[in-house]
């Protein structure tokens, strides 16, 4: 079972073997020995096997299309995180993007809800998007009101997000699916 001390270490492995190939790619044309450097580092880059591999697993995503409850939490719990590094962001859209057609629970949705806040809240991201679209999914009235409290300093801080996130979720959620609660499991 992954957990979020496997997700920071894999953070924090693959930014270091990121620095070191950017740092020896520098040297790389240099002489005999930088090249070493360099392929050494790529080599260390391309043999290095992590924790959350089994995440990009067609096997793992089809648990997750499939509603596993072991997949649900492992997935949100990376998204908790919220690990910063070299594809981190085209994992945690795969990841948002089956999160959005599974059935989740309450807890799961608050949890979600959470993470969404954070991801408004913090800098910007090429999945920001897929967050809003997972949103629509799992807003709860409490975090619509929640996000039409949002101050406009607090919105200008965040680049505007509070208030995209707000419209899209009012264009892109009805009547019907606020209605309709998600499974308490």
């Amino acid at each position: 079972m992954l957990t979020r001390e496997d997700i920071i270490q894999v953070e924090r492995t693959v930014n270091l073997l990121h620095q070191r190939i950017h740092a020896a790619f520098l040297c790389r044309d240099q002489s005999k020995e930088g090249h070493q450097v360099w392929h050494e580092a790529t080599s260390a880059w391309h043999a290095q096997k992590y924790a959350t591999d089994f995440l990009w697993s067609d096997e793992f995503m089809d648990d997750l299309r499939k509603s596993k409850p072991e997949a649900i939490e492992q997935a949100i719990l990376y998204l908790e995180v919220d690990p910063w590094y070299f594809r981190s962001g085209y994992l945690k859209e795969r990841l948002v993007r089956k999160l959005k057609a599974a059935n989740l629970s309450t807890k799961n949705c608050n949890r979600l809800l959470k993470v969404i806040w954070n991801v408004a809240r913090g800098k910007n991201r090429r999945e920001f998007r897929d967050y809003c679209r997972l949103a629509a999914v799992v807003a709860s009235e409490d975090f619509r009101q929640m996000l039409a409290g949002v101050s406009a300093e607090n919105d200008t801080e965040a680049k505007g997000k509070f208030t995209y996130l707000r419209m899209h979720l009012d264009r892109h959620t009805t009547k019907t699916e606020q209605a309709v609660a998600p499974n308490d499991r």
